[in-house]
């Protein structure tokens, strides 16, 4: 498992607070286009309410426990991820939303979960995850460094800089209502430094497009 790296600073707050401010759907479809962006195949969003009798996607039964799937080639293999996605920053995820996956895991079987939420883990959840190679946490402050790491949310400025993608997080808020759109609040959301201004660590191939760091299977980010 590996731990991705992104830009620090203003841009990377930005981008977290306008996450929080996002429906379940919104977010849910963010992280869809994270994990195409990764490098996975036939990403799928199950659901685009985290409760109620119609928050399964058309033709999606409710039960099963995940809310994306996706797929991966490994080799000569094809592997499959499903996530779970908890959309309340103020909250924190215990250890029963851990064996939850383990057993959605095991229904679905799937060779990996991602655990995903915009709040935060307990210890006890985290120390659960990490005595398994097929589980793995992604809290909300890794979650947007994941989404900076690789530009989902972010546009580029004819000058070169990054900033938060104002317009495609109010489409979202659109397609999927449930919370206030996200706009600014006193002024433009900071912008990233110029590319000559990134570390390399940070730069975007001369192509365009995010960072690339080898197809990383499952992401986790843990303290």
């Amino acid at each position: 498992m590996t731990q991705t790296g992104a830009p620090h600073g203003p841009l990377h707050e930005a981008l977290r607070a306008q996450v929080q401010a996002q429906s379940f759907g919104a977010v849910a479809h963010l992280l869809r286009r994270l994990l195409a962006q990764m490098g996975y195949t036939g990403v799928r969003v199950r659901r685009t309410q985290s409760r109620g009798r119609n928050a399964f996607v058309a033709g999606e039964r409710a039960a099963g426990g995940w809310d994306i799937e996706a797929e991966w080639e490994a080799g000569l293999t094809r592997q499959r991820l499903i996530v779970q996605l908890k959309h309340d920053p103020g909250r924190t995820v215990q250890l029963r939303c851990v064996d939850e996956l383990r057993g959605a895991l095991a229904r679905a079987q799937a060779h990996h979960g991602l655990l995903v939420t915009t709040g935060a883990f307990s210890p006890q959840a985290r120390q659960a995850a990490g005595a398994r190679d097929d589980l793995a946490l992604v809290d909300g402050e890794g979650l947007a460094r994941l989404l900076a790491d690789w530009r989902v949310g972010l546009r580029q400025t004819p000058g070169g800089a990054w900033e938060v993608d104002l317009d495609l997080l109010r489409r979202l808020a659109r397609q999927f209502p449930g919370q206030q759109a996200p706009g600014p609040s006193g002024g433009e959301p900071p912008r990233q430094q110029t590319p000559d201004q990134q570390t390399p660590d940070q730069q975007t191939p001369a192509g365009g497009g995010p960072p690339r760091r080898g197809l990383t299977v499952i992401v986790s980010v843990r303290r």
